[in-house]
């Protein structure tokens, strides 16, 4: 007969303590335990998230700031590159160098345009004539001054830098050096003068020398396309500078025109190779009548004539500014021609629009012709007082 396992009532309870513990200490192993550690952990988190709610509370509160700031910075942005076209062309190139002479005294020689291209602007029949003077003088003409390079940069991940340096000679009066350097400065294309010389020459007054010009552009993505748009170049009777075709008089009783008015007004294309007005004595070869502007833009020109008895004089502004003409005097015997010759709009960007305001304070009839205007798109509008007939 087996013997039955005998526990003391002692031991029983014993047991039943161990199974109570149990029961109450392994849940906490078990559940209690991994509960408080996700607790500890997002509390860690609901710290961040409150750090973060806080930056998020100032970033609102500052948020008309930061716009503003932003926009202010975009614009700028905008600013800058519009100081740079998005490509270079030699023939722009060429351009600003024909209205750098146009509308400055000084003369530009012996310049080339890029390796690629190699050309100076003298024709073969000029170089043999430069090379049989230089011959027959001893003295050769400096061609070191006929160089022009092109340099590319990557300066961010969707912008390249061109940069190209042209070195030039010329010849000008100190007022005409002064005028072109304020020129270049002011010009709407980023470029800098970064080599010069000048020496004054005894007997002419002139100042004769070098220049290397470098030229920037900012080409990639996002930037305009660059379309060189070649100025109008007018020809024949259409031709204002009438001394060019060696006309000195007119006829009395043809229609004023570019070569029989007595005062003229030229409007421009934005870019041309003349400024986008002028204003002037249709005779004076000197230019030292013109008043000019270049500007892109609405202007208003005032022009009055005064006098009686053959002797009379002209007075005539630009935004209400007279820069350069003061009051010019000539004669007339029958009437007063007066020529406007406009020009067809280059793009949506031409902005170039004159009001013309004609004044008559003399004895004689004022003929107003306005010629070449853009049909669908004039740029000139006139009013006049006095005894004034607009055509």
């Amino acid at each position: 007969m087996k013997k039955g396992l005998n526990i003391s009532e002692r031991d029983k309870k014993l047991i039943l303590l161990l199974i109570l513990v149990a029961v109450a200490v392994l849940p906490y192993f078990l559940v209690t335990q991994k509960v408080i550690e996700k607790n500890r952990v997002l509390a860690s988190e609901n710290a961040k998230l409150k750090d973060r709610k806080t930056e998020l509370e100032g970033y609102a509160a500052s948020q008309e700031t930061y716009i503003s700031e932003s926009e202010e910075m975009l614009e700028k942005t905008r600013t800058y590159l519009g100081r740079f076209p998005s490509d270079y062309t030699q023939e722009s190139e060429l351009v600003l160098m024909n209205r750098v002479e146009t509308n400055i005294a000084i003369e530009l020689y012996q310049t080339a345009f890029g390796e690629d291209i190699g050309a100076q602007m003298t024709s073969e029949a000029e170089e043999e004539e430069i090379k049989a003077v230089e011959e027959e003088t001893g003295e050769e003409s400096d061609d070191g001054h006929v160089v022009s390079t092109l340099e590319t940069e990557k300066v961010a991940a969707d912008l390249t830098r061109l940069k190209a340096s042209t070195k030039y000679s010329y010849r000008a009066s100190y007022e005409g050096l002064k005028k072109f350097l304020d020129y270049i400065k002011h010009y709407r294309d980023r470029m800098v003068i970064s080599e010069l010389t000048g020496e004054l020459k005894e007997g002419t007054g002139f100042i004769e020398g070098t220049f290397k010009l470098d030229q920037y552009a900012l080409m990639g993505d996002g930037r305009d396309n660059f379309n060189f748009t070649p100025p109008q170049y007018r020809k024949g009777t259409e031709n204002v500078f009438f001394q060019s075709s060696g006309l000195e008089e007119r006829d009395p009783d043809a229609e004023a025109t570019a070569y029989t008015s007595d005062f003229f007004l030229l409007v421009n294309q934005p870019g041309a190779d003349m400024d986008a007005v002028i204003v002037g004595q249709t005779s004076d070869t000197s230019r030292d009548t013109y008043v000019t502007n270049d500007v892109n833009a609405s202007h208003s020109v005032v022009i009055t004539f005064a006098g009686e008895d053959g002797d009379y004089e002209a007075f005539y502004t630009i935004d209400g500014k007279s820069e350069e003409a003061e009051t010019v005097p000539f004669t007339a015997t029958d009437d007063i021609r007066f020529a406007i010759m406009s020009s067809s709009r280059a793009d949506g960007d031409d902005a170039v629009t004159v009001d013309v305001k004609i004044n008559n304070d003399t004895d004689l009839s004022v003929t107003c012709t306005v010629s070449f205007d853009d049909e669908r798109d004039p740029r000139i509008t006139t009013g006049y007082t006095g005894d004034v007939s607009v055509r």
